[in-house]
């Protein structure tokens, strides 16, 4: 089975931009438009393995989405992404090394270095 990602951005397009990525490095990517949307899109796929969002949305942002899912599958691996260095993560989640920060503007290597190292580590 291919890997599963779940995308959690506000930016439509940068959301597909992603998931276009994902699927050029042969992982299944799934999007959802902000954090409300996300624990949906969660509950409907329960093989996703990797949750990657932005920090800030509407309803509900990246780390109370971090939080709750995690709370949820204890096992899943956060990636956040942001464009503002001093946003990092929940203390909680950084302590227990399930959350990664990835910084915009990215490249395509960058995002491939960093999912491949996040489901590596789940085997």
């Amino acid at each position: 089975m291919r890997p599963r990602v779940l995308v959690a951005d506000d930016q439509s397009a940068l959301r597909e931009m992603i998931i276009e990525m994902l699927k050029m490095l042969d992982i299944h990517a799934v999007g959802a438009r902000d954090g409300v949307d996300a624990l949906q899109k969660l509950e409907e796929n329960p093989e996703i393995s990797v949750l990657l969002t932005d920090i800030r949305m509407p309803r509900m942002g990246g780390y109370d989405l971090a939080l709750e899912a995690t709370r949820r599958q204890p096992n899943l691996k956060v990636m956040l992404m942001t464009g503002f260095a001093e946003e990092g993560g929940p203390a909680a989640l950084m302590a227990e090394r399930k959350i990664r920060t990835l910084f915009k503007p990215f490249a395509l290597n960058g995002l491939a270095n960093l999912v491949k190292q996040m489901l590596v580590d789940e085997s």
